[in-house]
């Protein structure tokens, strides 16, 4: 299995597939990874996390109805960082179940999860890159 990242910002989802042919597929969000697949001889750019370290002091909280959604506003410049580009933590949101109902939108080894976090970031030319994380509830 592998894994690209398409930069869609600024079109409207419906419009993806006319201008990203792979976004008619199946090989996009929610990702179902299987680590049986996943091939681990591939090289990957390192990604370097930076002031993640750091405790958020101040940030704004919203539930905008479908979430809560948490904007750091402590100054701080969260980010992750490739060889290509710098992006920076914009918000924090999740997705989560109730107890019949798993929260997760990717699964990995079919299990969906109580509880998933996206750490969404830009870049200086306004696209995005989002850090998932996988959480039970115990």
């Amino acid at each position: 299995m592998s894994f690209a990242t398409v930069i869609l910002s600024g079109i409207r989802q419906g419009k993806w597939p006319s201008k990203y042919p792979s976004c008619k597929g199946r090989q996009q969000s929610p990702v179902a990874i299987e680590t049986k697949s996943v091939n681990t001889t591939v090289a990957m750019d390192r990604i370097l996390y930076n002031e993640y370290n750091t405790p958020v002091t101040k940030a704004t909280i919203l539930n905008n109805g479908h979430t809560v959604q948490i904007f750091p506003e402590d100054g701080v410049t969260r980010s992750i960082q490739t060889k290509v580009s710098k992006y920076i933590l914009q918000q924090v949101h999740f997705h989560w179940g109730s107890q019949n109902n798993a929260g997760s939108e990717h699964t990995l080894d079919g299990i969906r999860y109580d509880l998933e976090a996206h750490f969404v970031h830009k870049n200086e030319h306004n696209d995005l890159a989002v850090v998932a994380a996988l959480f039970k509830v115990r």
